[in-house]
């Protein structure tokens, strides 16, 4: 498969308090035969994220047709699992109702570590959200230690799985932090109540890998396709895999199809990206630099055989 990049769709208006920088972690959802929403979070002067929405038309995918006004979703209360950001990590629609599962962020005592868990949002019209609890829906465990984000969610014939990003390591060298984290698998018989399995669905490819960063999960005729953010060193990739049961997993990272650019604002790191059919063609979702600083970039494939 190869990608085509199209080019940086979306900026974060900073004339916005709740959207100062940041576009980050693209969630598209269809609204219409040829139209999408697209969830990002974006940052305040504070650093706390705020979840939002602009829509689209892949036809013409320059021309933004609707920026949410306010956050959909904003921080919690004080002392609360998502006091300092709260951010889209996939959207599911089941009876009615969109079931937007977020990954939750805490600062911890000390810079670069936060306690992360997953949250749950619902909305009968796809723009208004309410929290499902105050409390965070999954958070840490006996299978994932240190925290649990960007999940993925799908519901198959009654069948609700969910892969994650399992946080298991912290190290501190010299005084800088460093997290580890591969993706894992949890079930639920509601999408609400999740039991997380402690089985490793995408590992790590080498021993200088630290994180592995929210797969988006696909099911085709050919089995379940998934791909994900990997950081080997500086900067994140976009890598790929297959499975036939979504359980045991290849990771095929040279056929992701697409490489950081030679410049601009996905030159250091690509990652955080998210797939939709359209037209007979397929288009990717993703973050550049520094996390999506500069917003949500597009490319197109053909064909993924």
């Amino acid at each position: 498969m190869i990608w085509k990049k199209l080019g940086l769709i979306f900026r974060p208006d900073s004339h916005k308090p709740w959207m100062f920088s940041h576009a980050c972690l693209p969630v598209p959802m269809r609204i219409a035969e040829d139209a999408f929403r697209v969830f990002f979070a974006s940052r305040d002067n504070q650093n706390c994220a705020h979840v939002g929405f602009f829509d689209l038309r892949l036809r013409e995918p320059f021309q933004v047709l609707r920026v949410s006004a306010n956050p959909v979703l904003a921080p919690g209360p004080l002392g609360t699992h998502d006091e300092h950001g709260v951010y889209p990590s996939s959207i599911v629609l089941w009876e009615g109702r969109y079931y937007l599962y977020t990954s939750c962020w805490l600062r911890g005592e000390r810079p670069s570590m936060n306690y992360n868990s997953i949250g749950l949002a619902i909305s009968d019209d796809g723009e208004r959200f309410y929290r499902y609890s105050v409390a965070p829906i999954m958070a840490r465990s006996e299978y994932d230690p240190c925290f649990v984000a960007m999940p993925t969610v799908r519901l198959e014939d009654g069948r609700w799985r969910m892969w994650y990003s399992s946080g298991y390591r912290w190290t501190d060298v010299g005084g800088v932090l460093a997290s580890y984290y591969k993706i894992k698998l949890a079930e639920s018989p509601d999408g609400v109540n999740w039991k997380p399995t402690g089985h490793v669905a995408i590992e790590h490819a080498s021993e200088d890998e630290r994180n592995i960063a929210r797969a988006w999960v696909m099911k085709d005729r050919r089995g379940y396709r998934a791909w994900y953010a990997f950081n080997r060193g500086p900067g994140y990739r976009i890598g790929y895999a297959e499975s036939d049961d979504g359980l045991s997993w290849q990771r095929q990272d040279h056929r992701a199809g697409i490489q950081l650019s030679q410049s601009g604002w996905d030159s250091q790191m690509i990652a955080h990206p998210a797939i939709v059919q359209q037209d007979g063609r397929w288009f990717m979702f993703y973050n550049g630099n520094h996390y999506g600083k500069d917003g949500v970039g597009l490319a197109v494939a053909e064909s993924l055989e």
